[in-house]
């Protein structure tokens, strides 16, 4: 548990550090989401029976274009040399997390635990996002 306290305040903090930058801010939130849909899409494909968590994953699918459109708009503004340091930094900090998920003796309860609130909070955003065309950055 204090492990994952500690992940998590790491997660935040390297989310505050990019405060500087609305841009890369921006695209590092919504790396967070495609992020946590992947490791949603990940339990589903590996025999995750829970129905919240394959509840979660049907509605990402159905934002989904609209987070990628947006993500993709966000990066390009950025250039690719910034947005690929975004995403690395985005699978070092999930690293960490990710190993205690797959070492987790209920994988689906820590899931939800630990990327829920993202996963919420993205699909909540995301149903606001314009369905037809990517944004203006």
């Amino acid at each position: 548990m204090k492990a994952l306290a500690l992940g998590l305040a790491a997660t935040l903090l390297a989310g505050q550090a990019l405060a500087a930058d609305a841009g890369e801010e921006a695209l590092y939130h919504w790396g967070q989401c495609a992020a946590v849909g992947a490791l949603y899409e990940a339990a589903i494909d590996e025999g995750s029976a829970d129905p919240d968590v394959a509840a979660a994953t049907r509605a990402f699918h159905e934002v989904e274009p609209r987070m990628e459109a947006h993500t993709n708009a966000l990066a390009d503004a950025l250039g690719k040399q910034r947005a690929d340091g975004i995403q690395a930094r985005l699978l070092s900090e999930y690293d960490g997390d990710i190993a205690l998920w797959v070492a987790a003796e209920d994988a689906d309860g820590f899931l939800r635990s630990t990327w829920g609130p993202t996963m919420d909070r993205c699909l909540k955003e995301a149903a606001a996002l314009p369905a037809d065309k990517p944004p203006k950055t």
